[in-house]
C-alpha cells in the first residue's frame, strides 16, 4: 500500500513538474538513521524524499515525503508534506497541505491549509491568514486564525482566537479560558456547549441536532471521504498528463493505424488469456521454491506493467468509441482523451470499476502480446 501511495505521489508530482523545474533530493536509498540539513536558497520547487529533513533555507513549493519534517524557512507558494512528525516553524505563502501522524504548527502561514492525521496543533506561536481544513483523532487551535475554520475530529480543543465562522463535528468540543470566536459557530457533537463556551462566540450559535446523537465518526468519515475525492481527482488529472507523455514515445505509433470491430475484439481476447494466467504463474512460481526470485519480479512488475497496458486500452476503447460515433478523429492522443473520460465515468459504478479494469488492462496487454507473436497483424 505504501509503495502504491508512493507512485501515485510521484504520478502527480511528475505531471506538476510539466509547468516547472524541480530541484530533486533523494535520499530514500539511504539509510533510515540519516538526517538532511539544508538552508540553501532556491528559485525552484523543492522535492525531498527521504528520513528526516531539518530545511531552513527557501523555494518556491516544498514538497516533503519522508517521516520526519522539521521546517524553519520559507516558501514562496506552499508546502506539501506527508510524513510521520512535521514541525513547521517557517513561513509559506500559500498555504499547507499535510498529512502525518503529528502536525504542529508554529510559524506564521498565508494561504488556505488542509490537514489530516492522528494529531494536528496550531500553536500559540502561529498565525494563519487563511481557512483551516482540519480532520484527524485529536485537533487543537491555541493560536490564530484570520478565516473559517472546518474541523472533524473525536476532540476538538478550541483555545485561540478564529476570525472568522467555524464549523465543527467531534465527539467532544472543550472551549479553552483563551478561546474567541468572531463569528458564527456551526457544531456537532454528542453534548452542547455550556454557557461559559456560548459567550466566546460574538456570531450566531447553531447546534447540528442531526448528529447531536450520533458518533463523530459519521463527520470524520464524509472528511475522508472529501479528501479521498479530492486526490482521486488529482491522480486521474496526473494520469491523463503522465498518459499523454508516454503516447509521445514512438513504439506508439502503432495506435495511430484503423481498428475495425473485429480486430478490437480480436485484441481484447490476446490479452485476457495472458491476464488470466499472470496470477496462476506467480502463485506457481513461489510453489516452485527455486523459482521464488521470479515470482517476486512479477509482482514487482505489476505496477508498471498494468500502468502501461491501462494507458494503451484506454486508448483502444477511445478509438473504438470514435469508430462508433463514427467522429472524425485520428491522433492517438485524442482518443486516449477520450477512452479516459469514458472511463473515470464507468468507474463511479461500484463492481463495473473493477470489471472495466480488466477490460481495459485486457486490451492493452493484447497490444503487446500482438506486437511479439504476431507481427504482421495492424491495430
Amino acid at each position: 500500500m505504501k509503495t502504491m501511495y508512493y507512485l501515485c505521489m510521484m504520478l502527480f508530482l511528475c505531471s506538476s513538474s510539466l509547468s516547472s523545474s524541480v530541484v530533486i533530493k533523494n535520499y530514500a536509498e539511504e539509510k533510515e538513521a540519516s538526517i538532511k540539513t539544508d538552508n540553501t536558497v532556491y528559485d525552484d520547487d523543492y522535492l525531498f524524499l527521504g528520513n528526516e529533513l531539518n530545511f531552513s533555507g527557501k523555494s518556491e513549493d516544498l514538497i516533503f515525503l519522508g517521516k520526519h519534517l522539521t521546517f524553519d524557512g520559507t516558501t514562496k507558494l506552499g508546502l506539501t508534506a506527508v510524513g510521520e512528525h512535521l514541525i513547521i516553524n517557517g513561513t509559506t505563502g500559500n498555504g499547507i497541505m499535510a498529512a502525518a501522524v503529528n502536525t504542529v504548527v508554529n510559524g506564521p502561514i498565508h494561504g488556505n491549509n488542509y490537514f489530516a492525521g492522528k494529531s494536528i496543533n496550531i500553536s500559540e506561536k502561529s498565525t494563519i491568514d487563511g481557512y483551516v481544513f482540519m480532520a484527524g483523532a485529536t485537533l487543537s487551535i491555541d493560536g490564530i486564525v484570520n478565516g473559517n475554520v472546518y474541523a472533524a475530529a473525536g476532540q476538538v480543543l478550541l483555545n485561540g482566537t478564529v476570525n472568522g465562522d467555524v464549523k465543527v463535528y467531534g465527539g467532544r468540543i472543550t472551549f479553552g479560558d483563551k478561546a474567541h470566536v468572531n463569528g458564527n459557530l456551526i457544531y456537532g457533537s454528542k453534548e452542547k456547549i455550556d454557557e461559559r463556551a456560548k459567550s466566546k462566540i460574538t456570531g450566531t450559535i447553531t447546534h447540528d441536532k442531526k448528529l447531536s446523537c450520533e458518533m463523530d465518526n459519521s463527520a470524520f468519515n464524509k472528511t475522508i471521504k472529501s479528501i479521498g475525492a479530492f486526490f482521486k481527482v488529482i491522480l486521474f488529472i496526473s494520469f491523463v498528463l503522465l498518459g499523454s507523455l508516454i503516447l509521445l514515445l514512438p513504439s506508439f505509433r502503432y495506435l495511430d493505424n484503423k481498428q475495425t470491430s473485429q480486430q478490437f475484439w480480436n485484441t481484447f481476447v490476446w490479452g485476457i488469456i495472458p491476464l488470466l494466467m499472470y496470477p496462476a504463474i506467480i502463485i506457481l512460481c513461489f510453489v516452485m521454491i527455486f523459482s521464488i526470485p521470479l515470482g517476486v519480479m512479477l509482482i514487482l512488475g505489476l505496477l508498471p506493467l498494468f500502468f502501461f497496458t491501462y494507458i494503451t486500452g484506454a486508448t483502444l476503447i477511445g478509438k473504438q468509441l470514435v469508430s462508433v460515433f463514427k467522429w472524425n478523429i485520428v491522433k492517438r492522443h485524442y482518443q486516449f482523451l477520450i477512452g479516459a473520460a469514458a472511463l473515470c465515468i464507468i468507474s463511479i459504478i461500484p463492481v463495473l470499476d473493477f470489471l472495466s479494469f480488466l477490460f481495459v488492462t485486457a486490451c492493452g496487454l493484447g497490444v503487446f502480446v500482438k506486437f511479439l507473436f504476431d507481427k504482421k497483424t495492424s491495430l
